[in-house]
């Protein structure tokens, strides 16, 4: 069976119910199970949104 990585993104947003409160959001923006097209990715991805918290993970 093959490994297959999410890249993820999140950000924190004001919340529509109550704009006082924060709340966090967290969207998946790429899926694949070749580890080279997720590094590379990953990079752009860092690269063009430093404001965002982006990050890689595996599902089994």
């Amino acid at each position: 069976m093959n490994t297959v990585r999410m890249i993820l993104c999140g950000n924190v947003e004001d919340s529509r119910m109550n704009p006082s409160e924060k709340v966090g959001v967290v969207s998946v923006v790429f899926v694949s199970t070749e580890e080279e097209k997720i590094k590379n990715k990953l990079k752009k991805l860092q690269d063009k949104n430093p404001e965002n918290f982006i990050w890689n993970t595996l599902l089994h």
